[in-house]
Order: C-alpha cells, then sequence, then structure tokens
C-alpha cells in the first residue's frame, strides 16, 4: 500500500502585509491618484505611482497587488507652499506608518525627528534608517525642506 504525499502549504509571499489596492484605497479618499509605472528592474517587480491633487507629494509602492514588497513616499516642507499643504504632507507621512508600519514605535520616533529636520530645510547626514524582524524603514532628505521615506523588506 502506497502512503498519500500530504499537500504542501506553499509558503507565504515575502512582503510587507499590504496590499495596493488598500494603499491606493487609503490615500485616493484623501486626493491621491495612482497610475502603473511599469516594471521595476531588474527584478520585474509591477510598480504604481501616486501623487497627491496638490503641492508636491509623489508615492510609489512596487510588488504584486496582494503583498507589496516596497513603498516610498516624498513630500516637500517648502516655506513656499500654504500651510495648509504642508500640514496635509505631515498627515500624509502619518497615514502612510499608519497603513504599511502600524505600530513600529522605533519607526515613528525616527519620522517625528525628520519631520523636524524637514521643516527647517535642515538634515542630518546622509539617510538613517530603523530594521526591526524584516523590515527596514529609512528617512532621507534628498533636498532642503523635502523629505523621503521608505519601507521594504530586508534584502538577504
Amino acid at each position: 500500500m502506497i502512503a498519500d504525499t500530504p499537500p504542501r502549504e506553499s509558503a507565504p509571499t515575502p512582503g510587507l502585509g499590504v496590499s495596493r489596492s488598500e494603499i491606493q484605497a487609503h490615500f485616493e479618499s484623501r486626493g491621491w491618484t495612482f497610475e502603473p509605472a511599469g516594471r521595476r528592474r531588474p527584478t520585474g517587480e509591477p510598480r504604481v505611482l501616486g501623487e497627491a491633487s496638490f503641492g508636491k507629494a509623489m508615492f510609489e509602492l512596487i510588488g504584486p497587488e496582494d503583498n507589496i514588497i516596497q513603498a516610498s513616499m516624498s513630500v516637500s516642507f517648502s516655506p513656499a507652499l500654504r500651510e495648509e499643504t504642508i500640514r496635509s504632507h505631515t498627515g500624509f507621512l502619518w497615514d502612510f506608518m499608519k497603513v504599511i508600519l502600524p505600530g513600529w514605535v522605533e519607526a515613528y520616533a525616527l519620522l517625528g525627528s525628520h519631520m523636524h529636520w524637514a521643516s527647517t530645510g535642515g538634515s542630518p547626514q546622509g539617510p538613517q534608517h530603523a530594521v526591526a524582524e524584516d523590515r527596514v524603514f529609512e528617512v532621507e532628505h534628498p533636498e532642503p525642506w523635502k523629505l523621503t521615506i521608505s519601507a521594504r523588506l530586508v534584502e538577504r
């Protein structure tokens, strides 16, 4: 008698644990629009770019629909922007954290300190990051008054 082979459980797809549609729906309700942007090279993951309806704010989502592997947001805190726009950009950053990295206290603290830097036009030297389990949260200031945050899987 030959015993049946038990079915194999497939390994979970690595990702940040949130779908593109969840993220897009959350931000579309706040005035963002999203468009497919081709595939990421050289790995071939799909990319979607988002833009806020006002001000200078951009979003990039990378990975499969059901479980993205990377998300990045860039906002401006330029004094040339209206105060309302700057408040919206602040809210967008906290929304990013709430939707993509809920409860990660160290990442929230890192973002809070960098929001101060961005709002004064300064920046610490180079990007800074926090790592927890399989995720990296990175904050950088690509130019004065600008802040870029990203969450991605740890590269193994």
